[in-house]
């Protein structure tokens, strides 16, 4: 079955063929089998406590709560998940500090989409032990998610990063953006994460990065690395981006691509092993 990474795209699930896939404006992950009508939308929310002790079981302590409070019966409950039934429509899910939320669509159709919300793992390679910061590859899970992003700026604005002036062309996106954001909080959000890929992309055709899930003290997430495996420069366009929005920068991309590409240069030339 095909695997979807779905909420911050650190976890994916498999889903049975039968079902087309999609991700929304808010970012779920959509399924129809137009063979009957039934469908699906399920997200991914990434929880952190405010206490460090209880960090990394947040999913799994919510979905026994939620369960506990609606009488709900657990069909998975081990250590690493927890899965119920929410109403005849509704699935519930906890992994790690991950709680899932799956709406059905004619859910007499989907019995099994208890196990659609048991196929939940990392959509990443387990991280190297000892280290605070590492990265790895993405998985075959992201790609329906990237093509998405580009397809739509390609449809939107005719954008791509392979075209001469395409930071320019995206700063100038993210100007109207800022200038007159949309009303709707999910269109508004995809825009952003649109402008999200298009800035890594950038990074990747211009400044010698790549793709990848990135891992550091403050967490895991999707990231780009250059001079991987020396030393080893990241860049979280997600955070990059949403720090530009929160202070309404009106331009950033064109500048920050030349800085950031100046400074793996820079460190490309004075990195020495160890």
């Amino acid at each position: 079955m095909p695997r979807f990474a779905i909420g911050d795209l650190t976890i994916d699930v498999d889903v049975p063929a039968r079902f087309r896939c999609e991700y929304s404006l808010s970012g779920s992950l959509v399924g129809l089998d137009s063979s009957n009508g039934s469908g699906f939308e399920l997200s991914g929310i990434h929880m952190v406590a405010k206490d460090e002790s209880k960090r990394g079981a947040e999913g799994l302590n919510a979905a026994r709560d939620n369960a506990k409070t609606n009488d709900a019966k657990l069909e998975r409950d081990t250590p690493t998940l927890v899965a119920y039934r929410e109403g005849p429509a509704t699935w519930m899910g906890g992994f790690g500090s991950h709680l899932l939320i799956a709406t059905l669509t004619r859910p007499e159709l989907i019995p099994d989409f208890v196990e659609v919300i048991a196929s939940v793992s990392a959509a990443h390679d387990p991280f190297p032990d000892g280290k605070d910061t590492a990265v790895v590859d993405l998985r075959p899970s992201h790609t329906r998610w990237f093509e998405q992003k580009r397809t739509s700026l390609l449809d939107a604005e005719s954008w791509s990063p392979d075209s001469g002036n395409a930071p320019e062309k995206l700063d100038l996106f993210w100007g109207s953006i800022v200038a007159e954001p949309p009303e709707e909080e999910d269109l508004l959000n995809a825009m952003l994460s649109g402008v999200t890929v298009g800035f890594g992309d950038l990074l990747v055709k211009r400044a010698g990065f790549q793709w990848c899930i990135a891992k550091d003290p403050w967490g895991t997430s999707i990231a780009v690395v250059a001079l991987r495996g020396t030393a080893n420069v990241i860049v979280v366009p997600e955070s990059f981006v949403a720090k530009r929005w929160e202070r309404k920068e009106p331009s950033f991309i064109a500048a920050a691509l030349r800085d950031i590409s100046a400074h793996v240069a820079k460190m490309k030339a004075e990195w020495k092993p160890n």
